[in-house]
C-alpha cells in the first residue's frame, strides 16, 4: 500500500467504431483514414481520437491528443472542400502540473541519445531525443518558446549533434535554419 491523498489512473480509450464497421468502413485500432482523413468510403471522413492514421515516423496509430483532433478536423474539412491535404504530423501534447508546463513532440527512440539544454534541477530545461543525429523528440519543462522551435526541428527531421543541442550558446533557430 502507498499512502496518498489521491490516485489518478489514465488508461486510454477504446474507440467507438461499431457504426463505421457496420457501414462497411475499414476499422482496425480505430477508423482507418488516409492523409486526407478519408475512410475506405470516399464520402466519409474521420478525425480525432477515433481515427487511425499514418504515423509521422512510420506505422499507423491513433493520436489521442487535443491538438491532433483540432488539426486533423481542419485537414478533414479542407479535404471535404476539395483542397489538397496531406495530414501527417508528429505527436505533440502538453500538460500543466502545478508550477510545471510540460510539452512533448515526436517520439523517443528506444536507444535515443539524450541532450539536455538547461539544468533539470531548475525545472526549466529542454531534452532532445536523437536517433543518430536526427532529432526525433523534444521535451520542454517551463520553456514553451523552445517548443515552438523544437516542434519544427522534429517536423523537418533536422539533424544536429547532442553537443550543439545541449549548448545554450548555440541558437535553436540557427539549427532550424540549417535544416531548411
Amino acid at each position: 500500500m502507498i499512502p496518498c491523498d489521491a490516485v489518478i489512473v489514465g488508461v486510454g480509450i477504446v474507440p467507438a467504431t461499431s457504426l463505421a464497421r457496420d457501414a462497411g468502413i475499414g476499422v482496425n485500432n480505430g477508423i482507418i483514414v488516409d492523409r486526407r482523413c478519408q475512410t475506405s468510403n470516399p464520402a466519409v471522413f474521420a478525425a480525432g481520437d477515433v481515427a487511425e492514421q499514418d504515423g509521422f515516423f512510420g506505422g499507423r496509430f491513433r493520436q489521442e491528443t487535443y491538438q491532433n483532433a483540432a488539426d486533423q478536423a481542419q485537414a478533414a474539412a479542407l479535404a471535404m472542400l476539395g483542397q489538397e491535404v496531406s495530414y501527417c504530423k508528429p505527436m505533440w501534447y502538453w500538460s500543466d502540473q502545478f508550477d510545471l508546463n510540460i510539452q512533448f513532440c515526436g517520439q523517443i527512440p528506444v536507444d535515443a541519445e539524450v541532450a539536455i539544454r538547461g539544468e533539470m534541477d531548475s525545472n526549466a530545461f529542454v531534452a532532445f531525443f536523437l536517433a543518430g543525429q536526427a532529432i526525433e523528440g523534444v521535451l520542454t519543462v517551463n520553456r514553451a518558446p523552445d517548443m515552438g522551435v523544437g516542434k519544427r526541428l522534429v517536423e523537418r527531421r533536422a539533424r544536429a549533434s547532442a553537443a550543439s543541442l545541449a549548448d545554450a550558446g548555440v541558437s535553436l533557430r540557427d539549427l532550424l535554419k540549417q535544416a531548411s
